[in-house]
């Protein structure tokens, strides 16, 4: 058989599916994010949601965070096994606690939004109880187009990508005709920044094999990056797809602006399709390219509450956290605060 042809079929087939896998999630609920939970974790997730739905206040929730923290002592785990539950973990958390709650819809709906404005940090009006039909645009098409071009593809599979992917989604030919030469571009330029986020081999090669499948000799620049400006690091000049510096706040960043904003948009994609807030600055501090230096990472003054804040974002964190570890592996409080006044003499007012 050739091997060559067998090669594109089966990238053919992959393509199809992942196209029509859009069309299909716009029915189902997403990939349940505690799936790949260790089941005691779980476990003290669930007993945390369960104890946080029914919480009166502030001072209850302490309570519910303590009991989430017993439980972890008792399971044996540690922040690394089991830390707090992510946004999206508590969103799924707060939807299974409100699925089999036993006490009729109201209780049960005003437990699940208790639930999650304790548990979650943001984006809580994105978690509802139905999830969003959600389908891909063209954007979506261009870029099946551009990975299957990537790979190695033949012209006309890759095309025939592109047109399975706009019948799955949704988008009609007149508002999604094909490509232009800058979005080609662009679209090899996003899979060769992704190839290299994921540190694998053969990056340069798939960027050739884009650009002479999709786009005409030389119109892309001498090498991989929007317009053959070869990509930069997040301590560069921003370019029209990064608005300002990578270890600065601002307006949401793409992921194929270079190799420092690709690896902070795998961390969080909440940097690359909402804003980029102190999280993703401090994203950014643990990913090499970007070069951020010795900043303060914490993701918010010690004299508020909020997030759980890295005991190595500054030397207060790292203090109150010794004395707290709950500061550091659930939930920065009210408690972690005053510790912060205690031990670090900050005038919190």
């Amino acid at each position: 058989m050739n091997t060559r042809f067998f090669a594109t079929s089966l990238l053919l087939g992959a393509t199809l599916l992942a196209a029509q896998a859009c069309s299909e999630d716009a029915t189902t609920a997403p990939e349940n994010e505690l799936t790949e939970l260790q089941p005691d974790c779980l476990e003290c997730m669930r007993t945390l949601a369960e104890c946080t739905s029914t919480a009166k206040n502030e001072e209850q929730f302490v309570g519910c965070r303590d009991l989430f923290q017993t439980c972890e002592d008792k399971m044996h785990l540690g922040p690394d096994e089991c830390g707090r539950p992510s946004n999206k973990q508590a969103c799924e958390l707060c939807r299974d606690r409100l699925e089999s709650c036993p006490d009729g819809s109201k209780p049960c709906e005003v437990g699940f939004s208790v639930c999650k404005t304790f548990l979650m940090t943001r984006d809580q009006d994105a978690c509802t109880t139905q999830p969003e039909e959600v389908l891909g645009d063209c954007d979506t098409c261009v870029e099946t187009l551009a990975s299957c071009s990537f790979g190695g593809g033949e012209k006309s599979v890759c095309e025939a990508s592109f047109y399975s992917c706009r019948n799955a989604n949704q988008v009609t030919p007149a508002s999604c005709p094909g490509p232009s030469v800058e979005d080609t571009c662009e679209a090899c330029a996003t899979q060769h920044t992704k190839c290299l986020a994921t540190t694998a081999d053969g990056c340069d090669e798939g960027w050739a094999a884009c650009v002479a499948g999709l786009a005409t000799e030389g119109v892309c620049g001498d090498g991989p990056g929007v317009g053959g400006s070869g990509g930069g690091t997040g301590g560069g000049d921003p370019g029209p797809l990064c608005p300002h510096e990578a270890c600065e706040t601002g307006a949401a960043m793409d992921a194929s602006c270079d190799s420092c904003i690709a690896g902070v948009c795998a961390i969080d994609d909440y940097c690359c399709t909402t804003e980029y807030d102190d999280y993703c600055v401090a994203e950014a501090a643990t990913v090499a390219d970007c070069a951020c230096g010795p900043i303060d990472t914490c993701v918010h003054d010690v004299c508020s509450a909020g997030e759980l804040l890295e005991d190595s974002c500054n030397d207060c964190a790292a203090t109150v956290c010794g004395a707290d570890g709950y500061c550091c592996n659930t939930e920065w409080d009210s408690l972690c605060v005053e510790h912060a006044v205690d031990l670090c003499d900050e005038t919190c007012g």
